[in-house]
């Protein structure tokens, strides 16, 4: 994305997508599959590839900033990204992960060092104009960003861009940017978030302040559920299938991986 910056997370936001067809309702699918081992979405034999429209993947970096690059798929080019938004979440601490909101994927979560829960909204961020970033396709991921150090064969091999592909600005500055929501309920900086892939309304996250927070996203002021998980919560991911939909899996610096289990929307959180 530029500037020297790492890129510490990514989310798509085609998760909730992905999980069922669009022609079934969450409802519907999430029914159909309580007595079925076979969780693989159900899709016409001609469909070859399930990449809905308007697909982008949510970045945060190094430098306190965060990206959403539009996914592209086509017939010459399989897989291609567009920078859409590039913008400084926080400054001048890292921005460990940012999370979309499935349900809603205007709305994108950032969380850094600064121990904040930030919530955006991406109609309300700068569109990024074109100069400053490229339409790349996947078969050349490396344009235009050669060094010195670079092997002669791997130069030769990405020496050829697409025609619609420009190099990025190395001065470029991301835009400012409002968040709609803060949140300084952490203790310590906020290093794991995860949209619940089937409830519209769940948030997990973690922070190195050693718990995990369980958010109702219609009001982000406090957490519906917080535990102690013993260590920094550097991962949360809820359970791709639906039998487990109250389920957790995290991920702690210094004690281990652990299965969490939700007892009902606003209820403890009891680790298992």
């Amino acid at each position: 994305v530029g500037r020297n910056a790492l890129c510490l997370s990514a989310d798509w936001s085609n998760r909730r997508q992905y999980m069922y067809p669009s022609e079934f309702s969450s409802a519907t699918y999430i029914s159909s599959c309580k007595d079925s081992e076979d969780l693989t979405p159900k899709m016409d034999d001609d469909e070859e590839n399930f990449l809905p429209s308007n697909t982008f993947i949510a970045t945060s970096l190094s430098d306190g900033s965060a990206a959403i690059a539009d996914v592209h798929s086509t017939t010459e080019h399989p897989l291609s990204l567009s920078i859409r938004h590039h913008w400084q979440a926080h400054e001048a601490m890292e921005a460990w992960i940012t999370g979309v909101d499935y349900w809603e994927p205007t709305r994108v979560f950032t969380g850094s060092d600064d121990q904040l829960l930030k919530t955006w909204d991406t109609r309300m961020i700068d569109v990024i104009h074109p100069d400053y970033y490229g339409h790349c396709s996947y078969d050349a991921p490396y344009y235009g960003r050669a060094t010195d150090d670079a092997e002669d064969v791997i130069a030769a091999k990405f020496a050829q861009k697409p025609e619609n592909c420009r190099e990025y600005d190395p001065d470029f500055v991301p835009s400012s940017a409002f968040p709609v929501a803060v949140s300084r309920a952490h203790q310590q900086g906020v290093c794991s978030i995860h949209c619940h892939p089937y409830n519209p309304y769940l948030l997990a996250t973690g922070s190195y302040d050693d718990n995990l927070y369980i958010w109702d996203k219609r009001n982000m002021r406090t957490p519906i559920a917080q535990h102690h998980m013993g260590g920094g919560v550097w991962r949360v991911k809820w359970h791709p299938n639906p039998k487990f939909a109250d389920t957790l899996l995290v991920v702690n610096m210094y004690n281990g991986v652990h299965v969490v289990k939700i007892d009902g929307i606003a209820s403890a959180v009891n680790s298992i």
